[in-house]
């Protein structure tokens, strides 16, 4: 049988698509399971990926998108697969936003009609049934975060010369913040070390760490070969274990990817005891509890630890999870059980609202009123505009408009 034509609907653009949607698939194209894969930006109407690709058999949705997608799909009962990585429905203290009522209705609208659901690990899973009501157990396919790597990185038998903390989210920190950044801090400067932060760190956490290298954001592929190119290095991993309940859930449903990322490129990393990094078939670096003798004592074993056992622990995720290997037995799998007839794109276009858009790739060339509403929501919006005003705003445009807005 021809390999499956996928398309993939989600609006994120960066970290979360590459590596829930592009790297898994990129896999499954190299081994002849998927024939091309189209990335529809729902909210949008952007197209990307293999352009002169216009008819598909198997749809991807990924964690989020307007309940308009999902009404879609109800209506004309076509089986896809959805991706959830994360207890997105749930919120957290440490984040500058809330779940918004049209996203609970969504994740609850989709988790129940896909046909199969992806999701990292069982924690995830259990907290979904939990908090929708619903049994999934019977529809739900793991599916790890996958490591890009074929073999794994050849490393100088050198010890770490910096630390490198990477969040593509605020800090999952709230009580343990300040002894993981007094550990950090003070190991940092007894050892005169950089600690390079990759991400949007909040400037109190830049200050409180006088050998910080504030490297702003990265893109998925663009950090990837950063960790290439580092030297050896010691990934800092901090999970909070001690949030009030709402928060330690959303936390604890979080994924070892730090553990992929730091470990399968061929770093020494310290993980938090948390769940994420003790529910995991992984080996990687050190655990350490949530204080900073702890962390302190965890960064100076790891300059004592020989090179090679980095190097070990490398070989062991990248078997454990190369993309190569491990793409087809989940994602392969969630795909294949989910084809459906040929489903041209004009008719998922119209029914999506995007009648009058072309079919040709349109990134970086869609509408101007697009361009310009997507500037103003992410380039303003959401930087300036308090958690409390946009949860007020949402919820009257939610009455204003409905489920179709």
């Amino acid at each position: 049988m021809a390999g499956l034509r996928v398309l993939a609907i989600t609006p994120d653009r960066a970290f979360l698509r590459e590596v829930r949607v592009v790297v898994p698939l990129s896999a499954l194209e190299l081994s002849g399971e998927v024939a091309g894969l189209r990335v529809l930006n729902p909210v949008t109407g952007e197209l990307s990926g293999r352009e002169g690709l216009t008819v598909f058999d198997a749809i991807l949705v990924q964690r989020q998108a307007p309940v308009r997608v999902a009404e879609y799909l109800a209506q004309t009962g076509l089986p896809f697969v959805y991706d959830l990585d994360d207890l997105i429905i749930n919120p957290a203290s440490y984040r500058q936003d809330s779940p918004s009522p049209s996203l609970r209705e969504f994740v609850a609208l989709a988790a129940r009609l896909c046909h199969r659901l992806t999701v990292p690990h069982l924690r995830l899973l259990a907290a979904l049934e939990r908090n929708l009501g619903a049994r999934l157990s019977h529809k739900a396919v793991l599916a790890p975060n996958l490591c890009p790597l074929r073999e794994p990185v050849r490393r100088p038998s050198s010890p770490p010369r910096c630390l490198v903390w990477t969040s593509s989210d605020a800090p999952a920190l709230t009580q343990s913040k300040e002894g993981v950044l007094r550990a950090v801090r003070e190991f940092s400067r007894a050892r005169n070390m950089p600690v390079r932060l990759v991400g949007d760190f909040d400037p109190a956490v830049v200050q409180a760490l006088p050998h910080a290298v504030a490297m702003g954001p990265m893109d998925y592929w663009r950090h990837k070969l950063f960790l290439l190119n580092l030297p050896p290095s010691i990934g800092l991993a901090p999970l909070e274990t001690g949030a009030q309940p709402q928060t330690q859930e959303f936390v604890d449903c979080k994924s070892d990817v730090k553990m992929v990322e730091y470990g399968g490129f061929g770093h020494a990393g310290v993980y938090s005891r948390a769940a994420p990094h003790l529910d995991t078939d992984l080996t990687a670096g050190l655990l350490a509890a949530n204080t900073a003798e702890a962390w302190r004592q965890a960064l100076e074993e790891i300059m004592d630890a020989p090179p090679e056992r980095w190097a070990d622990e490398s070989l062991g995720i990248v078997r454990a999870r190369s993309a190569e290997a491990n793409a087809p037995l989940s994602w392969g799998k969630a795909l294949a059980e989910s084809r459906t007839e040929p489903l041209p794109l004009r008719q998922v276009m119209n029914a999506l609202g995007f009648r009058h858009m072309t079919l040709g790739n349109s990134q970086g060339a869609c509408q101007p009123h697009h361009r310009l509403a997507d500037l103003i929501y992410h380039g303003l919006y959401l930087r300036i505009t308090p958690t409390r005003l946009r949860g007020a705003i949402g919820r009257w445009c939610d009455s204003l408009m409905g489920r179709h807005s």
